[in-house]
């Protein structure tokens, strides 16, 4: 697994994610790259811990994902970080969204960093053997939603997946959504799923406006 950390705009991001502006844009517009052989009779599973925000973000991964012709289906509402984690170790799910900043605190309680890039990188030091993470998205989770111990640091909304279980279509994605997700935009989803909206409606007209 490629754990280089990455400065958004100066250094290069997740080794997989590195892919010319073109095809980006071209993924961005609907082109689907054919799944591979090995990869079309494996189902991949989203997970997401009890909040809206976690199965919002949750369900925007599923949808990029399934663009890509994969088999995807959700497993939402897992509860705490231990359970969820252990989740994705044993392998019952592939793929949920986590924060930047409380994740880092879990594996590193010791880590003093705070700043986005800084605990993204520190981040990717940590991750255990099989685990990796893309790009993160400027979204935050609300201070309220983190431990107290964590709210100086930067709680950006990323994926964490099992290390070869996603193409880099896939991959690649997953790093669009990343570059679109806002806090406000991320808030707004909430508030419409709190009005009782189900969060694979919102999070599907979300795709759908931008071109996922």
């Amino acid at each position: 697994m490629d754990r280089t950390p990455k400065r958004r705009g100066t250094v290069a991001r997740f080794a997989l994610a590195v892919v010319p502006i073109t095809v980006l844009a071209a993924t961005a517009c609907g082109s689907v790259e054919p799944v591979d052989a090995a990869q079309e009779d494996k189902v991949i599973v989203v997970g997401s811990a009890d909040s809206p925000e976690s199965a919002i973000v949750a369900e925007l991964y599923a949808g990029a994902i399934g663009g890509t012709g994969a088999q995807v289906r959700t497993d939402l509402g897992l509860g705490e970080r231990t359970t969820y984690l252990g989740a994705l170790d044993s392998g019952r799910i592939t793929l949920l969204p986590e924060q930047s900043g409380a994740y880092l605190a879990y594996l590193h309680p010791s880590a003093d960093v705070t700043d986005a890039d800084d605990v993204y990188t520190e981040l990717n030091r940590s991750l255990p053997e099989g685990i990796s993470v893309s790009d993160y998205a400027m979204a935050e989770v609300p201070a309220a939603q983190v431990d107290a111990r964590d709210e100086t640091s930067a709680q950006n909304v990323l994926p964490v997946f099992r290390t070869g279980a996603l193409t880099e279509d896939q991959i690649r994605r997953l790093n669009i959504v990343a570059g679109e997700l806002t806090t406000a935009g991320l808030a707004e989803m909430t508030a419409a799923v709190a009005a009782g909206e189900s969060s694979g409606d919102v999070a599907r007209s979300w795709l759908d406006i931008h071109g996922l």
